[in-house]
C-alpha cells in the first residue's frame, strides 16, 4: 500500500501520509507483503479485498496543521473497519480501500470534533511513471500534509482543511511531486465551521 493510501485510509484524507508529500496519504511499502508498522498498514489484499490490520499505534496523532487560528490535531477515532485491495495494472498499481472509519479533531482549550465519519471509499493509482492519482468519495475529511498540498487546495478554491459528505475529491501528483486538485466535491465545508465555539466547551 502506498504512503498516500495510508493517509487516506487513516484520515479519509485522506484520507493518506503522502506521496510526494501530498496528503492523500502516501504510505510506503507494498500491501502484498503484509504487515503493520505504525501508521503504515499493509494488508495482503492483492486481487481481493482483505481486512486492514489495526495499526500498532492506533489512537495516536495522525497529523497536526495550522488552521482556524490555532493548531489542529487529527487522531484515530473509535471506528476502524477497513478493507483493502491491490490490483496490478499494465501501467501501475490500483489500491482500493473501503469500510468504516472515524477521526477525532482537537483544537485549543478542549474544542473537539468527536468521531467524524471518514467512511467514504477511496482509490489510489500509483503509476509506473511515478505519478499518483487519488480519488476520495464522501463522507471524508481532508487536510494538508505539505505546503505543496495546501497550495494546491488554495488554487482549487478549497479551504486548508475540509469535510464533505457527497461527491468526489481527486488529487494528482506528477512524477516531479507537483500536486493538482482535479475535482472538488460540491458540498465542501470548512472544518473551522464544524469546530465548537469557545462558549460551547
Amino acid at each position: 500500500m502506498s504512503r498516500s493510501t495510508t493517509r487516506f485510509s487513516r484520515v479519509r484524507a485522506i484520507a493518506v501520509t503522502v506521496t510526494a508529500g501530498l496528503v492523500v496519504l502516501s504510505w510506503a511499502g507494498t500491501a502484498a507483503a503484509g504487515g503493520n508498522d505504525g501508521h503504515h498498514v499493509h494488508a495482503q489484499g492483492r486481487g481481493r479485498f482483505m481486512p486492514v490490520p489495526l495499526p500498532d499505534n492506533y489512537g495516536s496523532s495522525i497529523g497536526e496543521f495550522a488552521d482556524c487560528g490555532t493548531m489542529l490535531s487529527v487522531s484515530d477515532g473509535d471506528v476502524f473497519k477497513l478493507k483493502e485491495r491491490d490490483t496490478d495494472k499494465k501501467n501501475g498499481t490500483l489500491t482500493e480501500v473501503k469500510g468504516a472509519f472515524t477521526s477525532d479533531i482537537t483544537a485549543d482549550h478542549g474544542r473537539m470534533i468527536d468521531e467524524l465519519d471518514n467512511s467514504g471509499p477511496f482509490t489510489e493509482f500509483d503509476a509506473n511513471d511515478g505519478s499518483v492519482t487519488v480519488v476520495v468519495s464522501g463522507p471524508s475529511f481532508i487536510f494538508p500534509f505539505s505546503p505543496g498540498e495546501r497550495a494546491a487546495f488554495a488554487a482549487a478554491s478549497l479551504p486548508p482543511a475540509f469535510y464533505f459528505t457527497k461527491g468526489k475529491f481527486i488529487e494528482y501528483t506528477d512524477p516531479d511531486g507537483n500536486i493538482t486538485v482535479e475535482r472538488t466535491p460540491r458540498d465542501t465545508t470548512d472544518i473551522c465551521e464544524l469546530l465548537p465555539t469557545w462558549g460551547d466547551v
